[in-house]
């Protein structure tokens, strides 16, 4: 039963996420839902630390009842546990702040129902053990990242919406090149698997390249130079709320790519 704990932090704000909008026209029972939702999935985190650290071994799940490497898995070590906590935490605290905002943008039908969408994308790209997966719910931060920015009150929102979006697209491209280029010399993309193959293949030709595109596409999620140009605007623009979000947690995701990438 342990390996489902891995699940609940990326299913308790994705479920939140729909039931939210269905509760559009009753602003204040889904903002109740939001905080609710997220502060449930940030204890399912800390249930789920608690057990990493008393055994000493990660949680995994593996999608489908499929053995990895040939299935999607979820991971939960103490590195990735210890980042979602600390992200779902700000995220809870931007609920709060929300919550007594006077901001237009909060009283959108569909604000709280894209943050839990932002808070999955976030929280499952942390919990991956899966490459591929990882750009799948990097993708799903971006779309909830740039929507949220785009209905901002602040009159610039909408250009720094396409200034994030278009530099993430670029992102994108480079995560997918360096998924390709490693699935071609190693024929698997979960995590643990590329790096035994490659701790015993290190000179294969396209290996260079990977590595190559996956910094590039980590220092645009980070915000390193030269890749950093589209952060003022997007941070400043966004809604308070969200950009508490963006400028803590959210730019963290392509640190943990970093860290993920040479351990």
């Amino acid at each position: 039963m342990d390996r489902y704990l891995v699940l609940l932090p990326i299913l308790l704000p994705l479920a939140g996420s729909a039931v939210a909008l269905l509760l559009r026209k009753r602003r204040r029972l889904q903002a109740g839902l939001a905080l609710a939702t997220i502060l449930g999935s940030l204890a399912s985190s800390g249930w789920l630390l608690a057990r990493v650290w008393l055994s000493g071994q990660p949680v995994v799940f593996q999608s489908g009842g499929w053995p990895a490497p040939f299935g999607i898995s979820l991971v939960g070590d103490l590195l990735s546990v210890m980042m979602v906590i600390m992200s779902q935490t700000v995220l809870s605290l931007g609920i709060v702040y929300a919550l007594g905002s006077r901001d237009q943008v909060v009283r959108y039908p569909t604000f709280y129902p894209i943050f839990l969408t932002l808070a999955t994308g976030l929280t499952g790209a942390l919990l991956t053990g899966d490459l591929f997966n990882l750009f799948v719910f990097a993708e799903l931060l971006v779309f909830s990242g740039t929507i949220l920015t785009a209905v901002s009150d602040d009159r610039l929102g909408a250009e720094a919406a396409f200034k994030y979006f278009y530099m993430s697209l670029l992102a994108s491209a480079f995560l997918l090149l360096a998924i390709g280029s490693l699935y071609v010399s190693y024929g698997t993309l979960n995590m643990a698997d590329l790096a035994r193959r490659i701790a015993a293949q290190p000179d294969a030709p396209l290996l260079p390249v990977a590595i190559a595109l996956l910094m590039a596409t980590f220092m645009v999620k980070s915000a390193v130079t030269p890749f950093h140009f589209w952060q003022p605007d997007f941070h400043t623009a966004s809604p308070t709320a969200v950009s508490a979000m963006l400028s803590s947690v959210v730019v963290k995701l392509g640190v943990y790519g970093f860290l993920r990438m040479t351990t």
